[in-house]
C-alpha cells in the first residue's frame, strides 16, 4: 500500500470585495446549442432543432406520421436533458418561487405592503402577532435544516440552504472535496510554485465563499439604501463566514512525494481506496463522486498568465456498474472559481450530464469554455491585483 500523508486545509479569510473587479461575462446555457446535447434520437432527413422549434401547424399537420413521431420523441429527449443540464438551480429557482408565495401569504395578513419604508415594516412586524402553525410558510424540513445550521430563515431558498439541506440529510459535519497533489516534489522551485498555487487558490476559493455569504445576507431584504447597511451587514457577514455552513467547507488533500507523476487512473484508483476504507469505519464522506488532482498544468493555469485557472476533476466511478479497476477513468476541467458551487450541483443531479465536451472546460451546469480561450484575459490580469489585497490564512494540519 502507498504510503501516504493525509493534510488538511481549511480556506477561511479577510476579504475586500468592495475592491475585488467583477468576474468576466460568460457565455449562457443554451437550449439550442447543440454541442450540450449527446444520443437524442434521430430526426427526418432535414430536420434539426431550429426547424423543430419554427414548425407551424400547417406544416405540421402535412407530414407524415412517421415524422411527427420521430420529431415528438427528439424534442421530448431534448427538453428532459436541458431539465437534466439545469436542473440543481432549476429546482432553487422552484423553491424560491413557491417559498416567495407563502411568505407573501403571510406578510400580507399581518398588513405588510411594497410600498412601505424598512422602518414602517417594522412597526408592523413588531407589533403583530406570532405566526400561526399556518403561517409558517418553511415546512418542517426546512426548519429542521434552519435550526441545525442556525441559518437566517430568509435564506431558504439559496445556494447555502440547499447545501445545508444536502449535509442534514446526509448527516455530514462538512462539505467539500479531496485533492491529490501529483506534482511539486521534485525541487524548491516546484515547491515554492505549489505553495504559490495553495494560496492564490485559497483566496479564489475564499472569494466565492464570500460571494455565497454575500448573497444570503442580501435575501434577508437588507437594502443597500439604508443608512447602517454597512453596521447591519458587517454584522452579519463576520459571522457567516466563520460559522454555519460555510466555515465546515474543507479539502482533504493527499501528498506524499511518491504520488509525482500520477495520472488519472492512479488518483482514481487512490480515492476508490479511500472511499473502501470510509465505508469499512462506517464514516460519510461529503462527497463520494469526484475528487480534484493538481498537477503541472494545473498550477501555471494559474500563475502563469494566459489561460483560465482551472483544476482536473476525477470520477471514482465507484457505484457505477462495469467500471472496473481496468476501465478508463473519466476526467475533466472545472473553472477553478466553479469549484464551491460543483459540489452543490453533484448532490441533487447526475455528475455525467455536467461532464463538458472534449477541449472545453467546465464553468456551470450546460456551459462550457475553450480551455484556452481565456488567453491575455482580464481574469488572468486581474488575479495579480486581487490577491495581493486579500489576506488568506491556511491551515495545513498533516495527519498520520
Amino acid at each position: 500500500m502507498l504510503p501516504l500523508v493525509f493534510g488538511w486545509f481549511a480556506i477561511l479569510g479577510t476579504l475586500f470585495f468592495t475592491i475585488a473587479p467583477v468576474s468576466p461575462t460568460m457565455s449562457g446555457p443554451s437550449i439550442d446549442n447543440d454541442a450540450f446535447f449527446r444520443d437524442l434520437p434521430p430526426l427526418p432527413a432535414g430536420w434539426d432543432w431550429k426547424r423543430c422549434k419554427a414548425v407551424q401547424q400547417a406544416e405540421w399537420d402535412a407530414l407524415p406520421d412517421g415524422d411527427k413521431s420521430l420529431i415528438s420523441a427528439y424534442r421530448t429527449a431534448r427538453d428532459a436533458e436541458w431539465r437534466s443540464i439545469r436542473s440543481a438551480d432549476e429546482a432553487a429557482r422552484y423553491r424560491k418561487f413557491h417559498l416567495d408565495l407563502r411568505r407573501i401569504g403571510y406578510l400580507g395578513r399581518i398588513g405588510l405592503t411594497d410600498s412601505m419604508t424598512v422602518a414602517e415594516a417594522e412597526v408592523v412586524a413588531a407589533a403583530a402577532p406570532p405566526p400561526a402553525p399556518e403561517d409558517d410558510y418553511l415546512t418542517p424540513e426546512e426548519l429542521a435544516v434552519v435550526d441545525h445550521f442556525g441559518l437566517p430563515r430568509e435564506q431558504v431558498g439559496t445556494p447555502l440552504f440547499e447545501i445545508a439541506e444536502v449535509m442534514h440529510r446526509q448527516e455530514c459535519d462538512y462539505w467539500g472535496f479531496m485533492l491529490f497533489r501529483v506534482w511539486g516534489y521534485g525541487s524548491a522551485t516546484e515547491e515554492f510554485r505549489w505553495e504559490e498555487w495553495l494560496r492564490r487558490s485559497g483566496a479564489m476559493v475564499s472569494e466565492r465563499l464570500g460571494r455565497m455569504a454575500i448573497d444570503g445576507i442580501m435575501s434577508t431584504g437588507l437594502d443597500q439604501d439604508d443608512e447602517d447597511f454597512e453596521a447591519r451587514f458587517t454584522e452579519m457577514y463576520e459571522p457567516a463566514m466563520r460559522g454555519g455552513i460555510l466555515s465546515r467547507w474543507r479539502i482533504e488533500g493527499m501528498m506524499h512525494e511518491d504520488m509525482s507523476g500520477m495520472g488519472p487512473q492512479d488518483v482514481r484508483d487512490l480515492f476508490r481506496e479511500v472511499l473502501k476504507m470510509d465505508e469499512e469505519e462506517e464514516k460519510s464522506l461529503p462527497n463520494r463522486v469526484l475528487c480534484l488532482m493538481v498537477d503541472e498544468g494545473v498550477v501555471s493555469s494559474l500563475l502563469d498568465e494566459g489561460r483560465r485557472p482551472y483544476i482536473i476533476g476525477v470520477l471514482s466511478d465507484i457505484d457505477e456498474e462495469g467500471a472496473g479497476d481496468n476501465s478508463e477513468a473519466l476526467h475533466f476541467k472545472i473553472a477553478l472559481e466553479s469549484v464551491v458551487d460543483l459540489w452543490r450541483q453533484i448532490q441533487v443531479q447526475s455528475v455525467y450530464v455536467l461532464l463538458p465536451p472534449k477541449g472545453k472546460i467546465y464553468i456551470s451546469p450546460g456551459v462550457f469554455e475553450d480551455d484556452d480561450s481565456v488567453s491575455g484575459s482580464f481574469l488572468a490580469k486581474w488575479w495579480s491585483f486581487f490577491s495581493s489585497n486579500v489576506e488568506v490564512s491556511h491551515d495545513l494540519g498533516l495527519l498520520f
